[in-house]
């Protein structure tokens, strides 16, 4: 029990590196998630023309949870969005398709 509370708080700890200045959205469907400084700049760079026309764009919760398999390892982990970003650089970028 106290090796999951400590790791709980190790959780919280690299939870609160997080970039909170980052939003996250949906574009084109729902599995198509990107991480921006704005809507505006996720618009502008992932954004068909359709997208806009039809309102198929839409804002998600930086903490949603979400499992996925990492490509260059192989693993399944399950993680929040702001984790996911954590070491990014530059934005705008995708950080999840309906394949992950």
């Amino acid at each position: 029990m106290l090796r999951a509370i400590i790791h709980r708080i190790a959780v919280w700890l690299e939870i609160a590196r997080a970039p909170t200045h980052v939003r996250f959205y949906w574009i084109g469907e729902p599995t198509e998630v990107f991480a921006a400084l704005s809507l505006e700049q996720a618009l502008a760079q992932f954004a068909d023309p359709e997208d806009i026309e039809d309102g198929r764009y839409g804002e998600v919760n930086g903490w949603r949870k979400q499992t996925l398999r990492v490509e260059r390892t192989g693993k399944t982990i399950t993680a929040c969005l702001y984790e996911l970003v954590r070491d990014f650089e530059q934005y705008p970028q995708q950080i999840l398709s309906q394949y992950d």
